[in-house]
């Protein structure tokens, strides 16, 4: 009876070794996507109005505008 138990104790702890082993690569690049993420927000995404500001006029000042300037697109609804 022991000896089932001993075994089953040991197959248990193998089991959750090999489930930490396998969730190490997933949980850094999560990690590293979290912190890319916050310095993209905290450091460029508050550039995007001053070059707003010179790319588009000054009644077209909203994010949406701002991102559409950047591509080309103008307010007559053609792709210049």
């Amino acid at each position: 009876m022991l000896d089932r138990v001993a075994t089953y104790k040991e197959k248990t702890e193998t089991l959750k070794a090999k489930i930490k082993k396998a969730l190490t690569y997933p949980t850094a690049v999560i990690m590293v996507a979290i912190v890319v993420t916050t310095i993209l927000l905290v450091k460029v995404a508050p550039q995007f109005p001053r070059h707003c500001r010179v790319l588009v006029p000054s009644c077209l000042h909203s994010p949406y505008w701002c991102s559409l300037s950047q591509t080309g697109f103008k307010p007559g609804g053609y792709f210049y």
